[in-house]
C-alpha cells in the first residue's frame, strides 16, 4: 500500500500544478472509483496528475491510464515538447506498465477511440481551458462514459472550466454526487434525482459565489474548503484529503 505521504514526495517531484489534496483525491479516483473501463487522462504536460493516477491504478491492480497529449504545449509553445520528460517521469515512478500514452490531440484521438467503443470509468478533463476546447473535450468523451463513471476537471474555476462544469454536469440533470476538492470539480455519470438537482442548484450558488468578484487564479484552496463541505463518495471516504 502506497502512503499519502509517499505519493506526495514521490509524485510531487514532477513538475505541474496540482495541490496535495488534489493529488491524493486523483490517485484515490483511479484505485478507487466505481465502474469498469480504462482511465483517459486529456492534458498530461509532464505527468504529474498521470502518475498519481497510475499509482492508485496499480496499487488496486485496475485499468490502465490512456494520456492523452499531442505534448508541445498550448498552441505549440513548447520548444521540444515535453514527452522525453513525461515519459522518463513515468519510468522513474515504475508505473510505465500502467500507462498508454497517446501523443496526439484530443480531438484526434476519440476519434480512433470512437472506433474500438471502449468504455471509459474515470475522465480526468485539465486540457485547454479555452471554453470551446473544454467543452468539446467534454462532448467527444462523454460519450464513452459509463454509467456511474466519474468525470472531473481541473481549475474549475477559470473561465473555460467553470462554464462546462456547471452547463453540462450542474445544470443537465444527467450528473449527481458534485463534488470540489481544491480546484477539482467532478461528478457521477447518472441521473440526478430531485435530492441531487437542489443539491446541484447549492453548488451553483456556492460556486458563483467563489468565482466573483475575485478572479479565479487568486482563489486559495483553503479559503474554498472553508465554504464547501467535500462530500466525496462512500468509497472514497476512508481516504484523507
Amino acid at each position: 500500500m502506497i502512503r499519502n505521504t509517499d505519493l506526495l514526495r514521490r509524485a510531487g517531484k514532477i513538475e505541474g500544478m496540482l495541490t496535495d489534496r488534489e493529488m491524493l483525491l486523483l490517485r484515490s479516483l483511479a484505485k478507487n472509483g466505481p465502474g469498469k473501463g480504462a482511465i483517459v487522462e486529456i492534458g498530461s504536460y509532464k505527468g504529474k496528475s498521470t502518475a498519481c493516477l497510475a499509482l492508485g491504478t496499480k496499487e488496486a491492480k485496475r485499468e490502465k491510464v490512456f494520456a492523452v497529449d499531442w505534448h508541445k504545449g498550448w498552441k505549440n509553445a513548447v520548444k521540444g515538447g515535453t514527452f522525453g520528460e513525461f515519459s522518463e517521469n513515468m519510468k522513474k515512478l515504475g508505473v510505465e506498465d500502467y500507462v498508454m500514452p497517446v501523443v496526439m490531440k484530443s480531438e484526434d484521438a476519440a476519434v480512433i477511440w470512437r472506433k474500438k467503443n471502449a468504455p471509459i470509468r474515470l475522465l480526468w478533463i485539465d486540457g485547454s481551458h479555452d471554453y470551446k476546447d473544454v467543452r468539446k473535450d467534454f462532448v467527444l468523451w462523454n460519450r464513452f462514459l459509463v454509467e456511474g463513471g466519474i468525470v472531473a476537471f481541473h481549475d474549475s474555476f477559470w473561465e473555460g472550466p467553470y462554464r462546462v462544469v456547471n452547463e453540462y454536469l450542474l445544470k443537465s440533470g444527467r450528473f449527481s454526487c458534485a463534488g470540489m476538492v481544491d480546484y477539482i470539480a467532478f461528478a457521477v455519470k447518472s441521473k440526478a434525482d430531485a435530492k441531487e438537482r437542489n443539491r446541484n442548484r447549492r453548488m451553483l450558488l456556492l460556486r458563483s459565489l467563489l468565482k466573483y468578484p475575485m478572479r479565479a487564479e487568486h482563489l486559495h484552496p483553503a479559503f474554498i474548503n472553508r465554504i464547501i463541505k467535500n462530500r466525496l463518495l462512500s468509497g472514497f471516504r476512508s481516504e484523507k484529503f
